[in-house]
């Protein structure tokens, strides 16, 4: 297993070692392989709390994750660096370069949720860097700690240079050109979807609008999309049911839904993510 992992050209797929060719080649970019989906474990019992891993505690928003999140799992919050104190679950401080330490935390864990969170006090280049090698990283360990399934946090921010009368789904290609258009998540999800392809993990990638807090007015942007927190948090606790609950149903080895608000309408459709997780955006 560690050889097919190092025998990896991830790095070469993000741009980061030197590629001849941009990774914004002509290659179609699927928001679901529908092919060889891989079983969920699943309990009957109704009072079952999996054991979750999720990154992030060193922001604010990966707090916040782990305390909408607490009630249904074991929840482990990870920080990379200096963590958000206090934090309302079990919180430990790694580094995402140290795949020894990250397996020995993930053993037993049946899921972990990559925030992919970062400073804001970090450039492009290190948004990339943290987004793609450390992601590649924490992956790696999931796998040798036997993760069944990996959620990446990611943004719709990549969708939004299209048309604003185009219906953008899934299965569209992301257009990221720069960090103001997504670039660091759109690398982010070349590296996890490398993983589900080779049948390593399941991942599953949420991407999610820009974040509105309850009573903020959506602002007059052409193209955008926001989505408000309650939503967003919401449609991440019914995947971590869907993953882990007693009526998990099978998913296939990568799959990408997108989490928008109901304003604007349509712009970027929630259909997949309502069959799946049952997401209904409160309506504005």
């Amino acid at each position: 297993m560690d050889q097919m992992i190092e025998r990896r050209t991830l790095l070469k797929t993000v741009g980061l070692a030197g590629v001849g060719s941009s990774v914004f080649g002509t290659a179609s970019w699927v928001g679901e392989v529908k092919s060889s989906p891989l079983p969920i474990s699943a309990s009957s019992d109704s009072a079952f709390r999996p054991r979750v891993a999720l990154t992030g505690g060193e922001v604010a928003w990966g707090v916040r994750l782990a305390q909408h999140l607490m009630e249904d799992a074991e929840l482990t919050l990870l920080a990379q660096g200096s963590a958000v104190r206090p934090s309302p679950v079990p919180m430990v401080e790694v580094d995402l370069a140290d795949q020894s330490r990250l397996s020995e935390i993930l053993e037993g864990v049946p899921l972990v949720i990559h925030s992919a969170a970062v400073l804001e006090t970090e450039d492009a280049a290190e948004r990339i860097e943290r987004r793609t090698r450390l992601t590649y990283n924490l992956l790696q360990a999931a796998v040798r700690a036997k993760v069944a399934n990996f959620v990446y946090l990611s943004t719709l921010r990549m969708l939004e240079s299209y048309d604003p009368s185009f219906l953008v789904d899934e299965d569209w290609q992301p257009l990221a050109y720069d960090e103001a258009t997504g670039l660091s998540s759109y690398l982010g999800e070349f590296v996890c979807r490398e993983f589900a392809r080779e049948g390593l993990v399941r991942v599953i990638t949420l991407r999610f609008g820009r974040l509105l807090e309850a009573g903020d007015k959506v602002p007059q942007e052409l193209g955008a999309s926001f989505v408000r927190v309650s939503d967003a948090l919401e449609a991440l606790r019914s995947l971590v049911r869907l993953l882990t609950g007693p009526k998990a149903t099978s998913l296939s080895r990568w799959t990408v839904l997108h989490i928008a608000g109901a304003c604007p309408p349509g712009r970027f459709p929630t259909a997949r993510a309502a069959r799946l997780l049952g997401y209904s955006p409160a309506s504005e």
